[in-house]
């Protein structure tokens, strides 16, 4: 049964049931630097072999240096080797750069596409 288990893991590339995905996001968010942890995905590639993608907003700090430090509490922790992160800056996560070609991940906001605001429209001498 564990064979069968391990083999449909990989097949629907789900998260191993030994994996948390609360505690990695919260452990993501100790690090130095990190304010959000989102889009966070979890999966099996081959038996024992975990994979990790996922963006964070940092600030005060060199994206490369949260990233050197996610790295390691993610291999420490969790025994994950294989991570691809986005470190995304605190003041450029609103803009709509980011997460804006992934579905999953898609978010309509007026900051992000600002010809979605509402408009007042006049007519008759008066405005909606």
């Amino acid at each position: 049964m564990l064979f069968r288990s391990t083999a449909l893991d990989v097949m629907l590339e789900s998260a191993p049931a030994h994996v948390d995905l609360d505690a990695i996001e919260h452990a993501m968010m100790e690090v130095v630097g990190v304010t959000a942890v989102h889009d966070l995905h979890v999966w099996t590639i081959t038996s024992g072999f975990v994979a990790m993608s996922g963006h964070v907003v940092a600030r005060e700090r060199r994206g490369a240096d949260v990233l050197h430090d996610l790295r390691i509490v993610l291999r420490e922790r969790f025994q994950i080797e294989h991570a691809t992160i986005q470190v995304e800056l605190q003041d450029h996560a609103e803009d709509g750069a980011c997460c804006t070609l992934d579905p999953r991940c898609f978010v309509i906001s007026e900051a992000s596409l600002p010809w979605l605001a509402p408009r007042a429209e006049s007519h008759s001498g008066h405005v909606h």
